[in-house]
This record gives C-alpha cells, sequence and structure tokens, in this order.
C-alpha cells in the first residue's frame, strides 16, 4: 500500500508537470516527465495492481476485475485520441493528472495492506 501510494502521487506529480510543459511547449521537460511517467507506472500501477488483484481477489472475481481493467484500457485507448482531435494535448494530461490524485484518496481509502499476511487472512 505504501509503494502503491508513494507511486501514485509521484505519477500525479508527473502528470500535472507534463500537463503543464505540453501547455508551455517545452520540449526536455516533455521528454523527462514522459519518461518518468513510464517508469513510475511500471514501478506501481503497471505491477502492483495485478499483484494486488491476485493476493485479494477470488477466482471467479479476479476474472470479472482482470475483464474490467482490459475493457477500460481499451476506452482509454480508444477515446483518448479521439479526444486530442478536439482539445490541446496539455487537456489530457491535465485530466489523466486529476485522476490520479482521486487515485491517491482511493488508495488511503479503499486498498487494504497485503504486506506480511497469507491469503486467507486478506
Amino acid at each position: 500500500k505504501r509503494l502503491a501510494s508513494l507511486f501514485q502521487i509521484l505519477m500525479a506529480i508527473d502528470l500535472l508537470l507534463l500537463s503543464y510543459f505540453c501547455y508551455d511547449h517545452h520540449t526536455i521537460g516533455i521528454m523527462i516527465t514522459l519518461f518518468a511517467h513510464v517508469f513510475f507506472f511500471g514501478s506501481s500501477t503497471g505491477t502492483v495492481l495485478w499483484v494486488y488483484l491476485f493476493e485479494t481477489m477470488h477466482s471467479k472475481a479476479l476474472g470479472v476485475a482482470v475483464f474490467i481493467l482490459w475493457v477500460i484500457s481499451l476506452a482509454t485507448s480508444i477515446s483518448t485520441p479521439l479526444i486530442i482531435q478536439f482539445v490541446d494535448l496539455y487537456w489530457i494530461f491535465l485530466f489523466f493528472g486529476l485522476c490520479s490524485i482521486l487515485g491517491i484518496f482511493y488508495i488511503a481509502i479503499f486498498v487494504i495492506e497485503t504486506r506480511g499476511k497469507t491469503r486467507k487472512t486478506i
């Protein structure tokens, strides 16, 4: 939970900075924050989410959760290029940065700590 919270905070800051750099057309800043975001996502949400699902869910619920995760990923992948046609790129990163801030609160409230616990005690 601490790792997920830390990297969620870093991703939120990074996406808000990325939004600013896109607004300011600061190419070096965009490159640095994009690389940082890939690192932060790969170190947390990209991997921790899968481990957390397997640790906390029963097999039938796990299948539903993974399906929903893939549907949301597909919807995001399809809708983002379409939305970019109507708004500037910095608005997209600002939106995802604000979603990451909401994710910080979600993790703090709803995610249970699994460190040091067996699957039965979770």
